[in-house]
């Protein structure tokens, strides 16, 4: 009998060192699962942190890409105006020119023709211009 106690005692050691090593085993799994997930939730932190950095910059830019186009955009109407005035000045020292031609008639019938039409045509683009002016609003210079 001491030998069968002995016998089932060795057998019910074997098997609690068997089920503790199971469980050591499955403990180190739970430990991993854990360490992986925590990995995995900072690498997910780590991303959001990355993506909102990302659509900061890509809304400064945006933005800054926006703000240079309205600038652009304001040069070129000042340019525009500018050419307008300039051809205005143009068709002001043309009809000034022109007026001399008729007020001294001392050229050919044809000069003298030829002067009065260049005058005509130019008031009718004057007039075209107000009539246009008087529609489209002047540009402000962007504030300038």
């Amino acid at each position: 009998m001491n030998r069968r106690n002995e016998a089932a005692f060795e057998e019910e050691l074997v098997r609690l060192e068997e089920e503790a090593a199971h469980e050591a085993e499955r403990e180190a799994e739970e430990k991993k699962l854990e360490e992986e997930k925590r990995v995995v939730k900072k690498r997910e932190e780590e991303w959001l942190i990355e993506e909102s950095i990302t659509k900061a910059k890509a809304n400064a830019l945006k933005k800054m890409a926006e703000e240079e186009s309205a600038r652009y955009r304001c040069r070129a109407e000042a340019l525009q105006e500018l050419q307008e005035h300039q051809d205005c000045a143009a068709r002001a020292a043309s009809c000034h020119t022109s007026d001399q031609v008729l007020q001294e008639p001392s050229g050919s019938k044809s000069q003298v023709y030829k002067s009065a039409s260049m005058v005509h045509n130019t008031l009718e683009v004057e007039v075209r211009v107000l009539k246009r002016k008087q529609v489209v609003p002047q540009v402000n210079w962007c504030g300038s």
